[in-house]
């Protein structure tokens, strides 16, 4: 495995939502982010399981710049309301581990990406393309953060009604 093919990326999102409400909507199902992370499309479950863990779906991350990558996502250890572990494969081989911490009447969730890109041309123009590649995911995060703060709050406004 090359280094150029590696990736370790760490976003936070900080949601102004208790826990539970934040899980309840990354652990759904359907899981229906297309409503709220527009870049994270495609998401199709191939097998659920009642505690998550053993859960799998493919998906397709589409980037800012237009390239798609396609994973296959297994989540393994799961703690309720704490941690959950993906383990991809596909285009992206590797771990993401979210840690979610609750912050009095917010939410703070970590979220480490332990990747290497699969794809050949990905890994051919790395040396010229890798800050690209960078800045798109980081891109992807912070759209998903933004996303889900809206949808949240969307939420909350119907129920309030």
């Amino acid at each position: 495995m090359g280094s150029n093919r590696r990736y370790s990326f760490q976003s936070v999102w900080d949601i102004d939502q208790p826990p539970e409400k934040v899980w309840q909507v990354l652990t759904a199902t359907p899981f229906s982010p297309p409503e709220w992370w527009p870049q994270l499309n495609d998401v199709h479950f191939l097998k659920r399981t009642p505690n998550l863990e053993g859960t799998v779906f493919t998906c397709t991350w589409q980037a800012p710049i237009g390239y798609r990558l396609r994973s296959h996502i297994t989540l393994g250890p799961v703690e309720y309301l704490q941690r959950a572990m993906l383990y991809s494969e596909g285009d992206l081989l590797g771990t993401v581990t979210c840690l979610i911490r609750d912050k009095g009447d917010a939410t703070h969730v970590d979220i480490d990406w332990q990747v290497e890109t699969t794809k050949a041309w990905m890994n051919r123009l790395s040396f010229l393309l890798r800050p690209l590649f960078i800045w798109g995911h980081h891109a992807v995060m912070r759209s998903g953060e933004r996303g889900l703060r809206r949808y949240m709050q969307g939420k909350n406004k119907a129920l309030a009604s």
